[in-house]
C-alpha cells in the first residue's frame, strides 16, 4: 500500500506540474480535488484488497498536485511584500497532523464493531476534501500566469478585482508585449529543457538533492516515530505524537519572520536543517519522558521551519512559464525519497542498535540538504518592492 501510494505521487508530481504549467494553476488545482473525492468515496465502502491499493496509487498521484501547485498559487497571487505568507501557511501541514493524530486516537479508544478504523479515516478525509474543493469553486486564475500566456487583459482585470477586493483603488498597469514575448508564447519553452538551461541547472540539481534529503528522513522519522517511542504505552506514544505534529506551528510562523530578514530564504532554509539534523542526533541519547518531549517539539518546529523555507525559496527561483514544472521535478525527488527511506530504515531498524543507526541516517540525510543549500541562489525580493507580477512574468 505504501509502494503504491508513493509510486502514485513519484508519477503524479511532474503529471500536475506540466499541466499546470500548460492549462492553469486554479484549473489544475480543482480537478485534483475530484480525484480525492472519488477515491474516498469508493475507499469507504471498499471491501476488497486489489481496489484498496489501486485507491492508494489514485491517492497519492492527487496528492502530489497540492504540494506542486499549492505553493506556486500563493507566490504567484501574494504582492512581493507578503511572499513569506506562503511559509507561515506551513503551518496547515502541522494542523493536519495534529488532527489527523488526534482521529488516530479517538478511533483507537472509540474501538468499533460496526465499521473498520480505516474506514474512519477515509469519511474524514472525504469530509475535508469536499469542503476544500466547494472553497476553490471561484478561485482565480493567478495575475502571473494569464500575463505569460499573453491574456494581458485579463490579467489587469484580476489585477483591479484584487485591488477592489482589499478595498484599494484600481490598479493603473501597462503591459506591452514584445515581438521576444509573443515567440516564447507561441514556442513554449520544453519544461525539462529549460530547468535544467545554463542559469537554472546548478540550482535544478542542488534544490533536487534538498527535496530527497529531507523527504527521506522526514517521512520515516514520522512513519517509525512509534517505534522509536516504544518504551513507551501506546497511549503516551501517541499523545507525544500529537504535540510532535501542533509544534511544527510556531517553526512554521518562525521561519516566516526569518526568510524577509538578513537570513533571507537561503540561510533560513540552511539553518532550519541544521538544526533539525542536530535535533534528531541528540534523540538518539534521550529516554526520559520530559527530555524526549522538549526535543521533540525542537525537531518538529525547526523541521516545519525547514518545509517553509523551501517551499517558499524553491518555486521562486524559476520564472512563471516553467515554475511548476520545475515544483513537479523536485516533488519527483521528494518521493524518491520517502518511497526508499522505509526499505533502507526498516531494515535497520532490524539490526542490534538499529533505532540509533537509523536515526543517525536520517539525521545524516538533512545535514547534506543543509550543506547543498550554500550552492543555490537567494530569492528574496526587496522589501521596497509591492509589485503584483514579477519582472519574470513581464515582457
Amino acid at each position: 500500500m505504501g509502494v503504491l501510494f508513493q509510486l502514485g505521487c513519484f508519477i503524479g508530481s511532474y503529471f500536475w506540474g506540466n499541466l499546470s504549467d500548460r492549462n492553469g494553476r486554479a484549473s489544475a488545482v480543482k480537478k485534483s480535488g475530484f480525484i480525492f473525492i472519488f477515491v474516498y468515496l469508493v475507499w469507504i465502502f471498499a471491501d476488497n484488497i486489489f481496489i484498496i491499493l489501486i485507491l492508494c496509487f489514485a491517492s497519492g498521484f492527487g496528492n502530489t498536485a497540492e504540494m506542486v501547485i499549492t505553493p506556486v498559487i500563493f507566490k504567484e497571487f501574494c504582492p512581493t511584500k507578503n511572499l513569506n505568507f506562503i511559509t507561515k501557511l506551513t503551518s496547515g501541514f502541522s494542523l493536519g497532523g495534529g488532527f489527523l493524530a488526534f482521529s488516530a486516537i479517538s478511533i483507537e479508544l472509540i474501538n468499533s464493531n460496526y465499521l473498520p478504523d480505516w474506514c474512519f479515516m477515509a469519511i474524514i478525509s472525504l469530509v475535508g476534501h469536499i469542503t476544500m474543493s466547494i472553497l476553490r469553486i471561484g478561485l482565480d486564475e493567478t495575475p502571473m500566469f494569464l500575463a505569460s500566456k499573453a491574456k494581458y487583459d485579463q490579467a489587469k482585470e484580476l489585477l483591479s478585482k484584487i485591488a477592489k477586493t482589499n478595498g484599494k483603488e484600481s490598479i493603473s498597469i501597462s503591459i506591452f508585449p514584445t515581438e521576444s514575448a509573443n515567440t516564447q508564447i507561441n514556442k513554449p519553452p520544453i519544461k525539462m529543457k529549460a530547468i535544467f538551461s545554463k542559469k537554472y541547472v546548478k540550482s535544478t540539481i542542488f534544490v533536487s538533492i534538498i527535496y530527497f534529503m529531507v523527504y527521506f528522513g522526514s517521512f520515516s522519522m514520522n512513519l517509525f516515530m512509534p517505534r522509536f517511542l516504544q518504551q513507551f504505552s501506546f497511549s503516551v506514544r501517541y499523545t507525544i505524537i500529537l504535540i510532535q505534529q501542533l509544534s511544527g506551528i510556531p517553526g512554521a510562523f518562525l521561519a516566516s519572520f526569518l526568510v524577509n530578514t538578513k537570513l533571507g530564504r537561503k540561510y533560513t532554509l540552511l539553518l532550519s536543517m541544521a538544526l533539525t539534523s542536530f535535533s534528531i542526533y541528540l534523540f538518539i541519547f534521550l529516554e526520559h519522558i520530559v527530555a524526549v518531549i522538549l526535543v521533540i517539539i525542537m525537531l518538529a518546529s525547526v523541521n516545519f521551519a525547514s518545509l517553509g523555507s523551501l517551499f517558499t525559496i524553491s518555486p521562486e527561483i524559476y520564472p512563471t512559464e516553467i515554475r511548476n514544472s520545475a515544483m513537479g521535478f523536485f516533488f519527483t525527488w521528494s518521493r524518491i525519497g520517502s518511497s526508499i527511506s522505509p526499505f533502507i530504515g526498516g531494515m535497520i531498524l532490524d539490526l542490534e542498535n538499529g533505532k540509533e543507526i537509523a536515526l543517525a541516517l536520517f539525521a545524516s540525510g538533512y545535514l547534506i540538504a543543509s550543506l547543498c543549500t550554500n550552492f543555490i541562489e537567494e530569492t528574496r525580493p526587496s522589501l521596497k518592492s509591492t509589485n503584483l507580477i514579477d519582472e519574470d512574468s513581464q515582457p
